[in-house]
């Protein structure tokens, strides 16, 4: 279950729009299943959960640095540690 909230954002030509955001801890994209390697982007029910969100914020990913996360109609920005 993501953590959610929502915040007022000021844009430039004055209006405001409510801009809603989810950070989750995913304890890892990448499960194995069966002995195959599955991704929870694979999981319709996953990806719902999070598209309902203007700004996603998934942490704990376990990701490598060359991997991308592609989820349609968000932008992929990864932070790892070094």
């Amino acid at each position: 279950m993501p953590n959610k909230g929502s915040a007022k954002c000021s844009f430039s030509r004055g209006r405001a729009k409510n801009v809603s955001f989810c950070y989750m801890n995913v304890n890892g994209l990448h499960r194995r299943v069966a002995g195959e390697r599955r991704s929870k982007l694979e999981d319709e029910d996953f990806i719902s959960s999070l598209t309902k969100y203007d700004i996603i914020s998934l942490v704990e990913t376990h990701c490598a640095p060359e991997d991308s996360i592609d989820i349609p109609g968000y932008h992929f920005v990864s932070v790892c540690r070094a």
